[in-house]
């Protein structure tokens, strides 16, 4: 196991040599700002902690936005212990895996309960005391803000370390991921932890990317046994091929013996070896550092279909008659209804929707039969029946429906749900303008919302996605009325006179 770990010689020039280049290419960012200007290491370690947990499984280009707002919204510990689970979940609309909001708003609540809004300085003490936080989130904190010497490792740390000591061993495999944060702890700079941590993450994000590296630019290639590697296959290779003057075939047989020659040198030890590449997937030229590391193939998320019915209730009806997309939004009310407290989504507003019934292989065999004949699906007729369902809700005297149209699907991937979201957009006006905002049967998660607190409200990407689909729709058929209109009147200018 050797070569799966440093020497103390290549600790301290990885230490010295990362350190110099993070402190002349490291991006500007409001966090790293932040804590600049942070008058205590808890205030530190809360700027710390806001931007950690946005930029989970998101990019830093999309965090900094919300991060920002924040920020001027909750600047502190305190302030985001008094906000309201409906606050947090507007802010964080769009950004995706929405309980991390609601969970920092319960681990400000416990902190400035329990421990007058003081963090623990420790990641022992920061795994133990805050909910939502894991190990590398309670290191990044502790290294960061209160300078405690241990490692981190997310992503990008894992792609670094796999490369410079080319580990291919699956990295979501107990043995290998304990070996990770063993290497992360032994490397990170006992004079520098936070700075040093940060500097792999950089190094990661910026460089030793997962795909299409910037080798030649990496300060710490020397020490990189994956570029090695590369390096001597690509020496053999060049060897091989001037010696032999090869054709193309015997090219590629030079390759084929190349790639076993290596898969034999990356595995000579032990064929079963948890932190070697895996037997059946052999070291590859093409692959160069890239073969490092190795991931293995993501779980084919579940598929799910929905009946969404957007149903948008018209304050003046003249609106529609004119034309003016604007004023129909502006002057209208959107149906909604509150999900769950618990589970996919908790808390967000969603439009009225039903999880429709899976379609058996035998349905699915017999609609492919009749290609020809387009008849009404199943989930069509579910739709239907489950708009025609809201609709009853509404006190039917003086109700009008305007436009009822099943305006298409929106497909939006979670990280193990594929979703399919087969939209109606309802239209429908009071002719009494005294009942405009029926609540009529209306259970007390549903509300009608204007435009504008629709926008403001706490919703997901995807509800955002159907909106924009409704919207898109109502411009195409208005830009079609003002055609034909446009049209007819071109045609009567050319009409004979009689």
């Amino acid at each position: 196991m050797s070569s799966y770990v440093f020497t103390q010689n290549e600790v301290e020039v990885l230490r010295k040599l990362l350190l110099s280049w993070y402190g002349s290419n490291k991006r500007d960012l409001p966090w790293r700002r932040m804590a600049d200007s942070c008058t205590t290491l808890s205030q530190h370690a809360y700027a710390v902690w806001v931007s950690e947990v946005m930029l989970q499984q998101t990019r830093v280009a999309t965090v900094v936005e919300y991060y920002n707002r924040w920020m001027k919204k909750w600047p502190d510990i305190q302030s985001l212990s008094n906000s309201t689970e409906e606050e947090v979940n507007e802010l964080w609309s769009g950004l995706g895996y929405y309980s991390r909001g609601r969970r920092m708003r319960e681990a400000a609540i416990k902190l400035v309960g329990e421990y007058d809004g003081k963090f623990p300085e420790t990641s022992v003490d920061l795994l133990k005391t805050m909910p939502g936080v894991g190990r590398y989130t309670a290191s990044a904190i502790a290294s960061i803000a209160f300078k405690e010497v241990t490692g981190v490792v997310d992503g990008n740390v894992v792609r670094v370390l796999c490369r410079l000591r080319a580990i291919g061993g699956n990295t979501t495999h107990k043995t290998v991921i304990s070996h990770l944060w063993g290497l992360a702890n032994n490397i990170v700079d006992p004079a520098s932890p936070g700075d040093f941590n940060q500097a792999m993450m950089e190094l990661g994000a910026t460089v030793c990317l997962p795909q299409n590296p910037k080798c030649s630019s990496c300060p710490v290639q020397s020490l990189c046994q994956a570029k090695a590697q590369v390096k001597e296959a690509s020496m053999e290779s060049k060897h091989d091929v001037l010696s032999n003057k090869s054709n193309s075939s015997e090219t590629k047989e030079v390759k084929v013996k190349l790639e076993n020659k290596m898969a034999a040198v990356v595995d000579i030890e032990n064929c079963e070896d948890a932190l070697a590449l895996p037997v059946s997937e052999p070291w590859l030229f093409e692959l160069g550092v890239t073969n490092y590391p190795r991931k293995p193939k993501k779980k084919e998320p579940r598929e799910e279909k929905r009946a969404v019915v957007v149903i948008q209730l018209i304050l003046t009806k003249n609106e529609i008659k004119t034309g003016d997309r604007g004023s129909v939004l502006d002057d209208s009310k959107w149906l909604l209804v509150q999900r769950p407290s618990e589970g996919l989504l908790a808390g967000l507003w969603d439009f009225p929707h039903k999880v429709l019934t899976e379609t058996s292989d035998s349905e699915k065999k017999n609609s492919k039969k009749r290609k020809r004949i387009k008849p009404v699906s199943q989930h069509d007729n579910e739709l239907k029946l489950f708009s025609d369902e809201l609709i009853s809700l509404f006190g039917q005297d003086n109700l009008e429906i305007l436009n009822r149209n099943r305006i298409g699907d929106l497909v939006h991937i979670f990280s193990h749900i594929k979703q399919t979201n087969c939209v109606e957009h309802i239209q429908i006006c009071y002719n009494d303008t005294n009942n405009i905002t029926p609540q009529v049967n209306l259970p007390n998660q549903y509300k009608w919302m204007s435009s504008k607190e629709f926008n403001e409200c706490g919703t997901s990407s995807a509800v955002r996605k159907i909106f924009t689909l409704c919207s898109k729709y109502e411009e195409s058929k208005l830009g079609k009325k003002k055609k034909c209109k446009t049209d007819s009147v071109i045609s009567d200018y050319f009409k004979k006179e009689v």
